[in-house]
């Protein structure tokens, strides 16, 4: 059976993936490899309330699997309300099959 992943390695991985991803976009790497620290210092809910900072200030668009998760994160460290507060959601890049601010299809069959 495969342990449930901790709130540090959704957090971990998150930043990294991040980082990697908006590396050529010249977005804030250093800061989010500082969340990467605080993690590995057993800081997670600093670590957490870095990155959602870092991701809000920065305006840095988020994909579904990073959001993903965040939610999981924030269920975990009981940062949920907080995360909706924040609304991070908006940071979400559309998928690449419907158009920004466009509804999902539905067939008409």
């Amino acid at each position: 059976m495969t342990a449930a992943p901790t709130p540090g390695a959704l957090i971990r991985s998150t930043a990294r993936t991040i980082a990697r991803r908006t590396a050529a976009r010249h977005q804030p790497i250093h800061a989010l490899g500082s969340v990467v620290a605080m993690v590995d210092a057993d800081e997670d809910e600093l670590a957490f309330d870095d990155l959602v900072r870092i991701l809000d200030h920065h305006r840095i668009p988020i994909l579904q699997p990073e959001y993903d998760q965040l939610v999981s994160a924030a269920t975990l460290l009981g940062e949920l309300e907080w995360l909706a507060e924040m609304d991070i959601d908006r940071l979400l890049e559309p998928r690449h099959d419907e158009e920004p601010g466009s509804a999902p299809e539905t067939s008409s069959r």
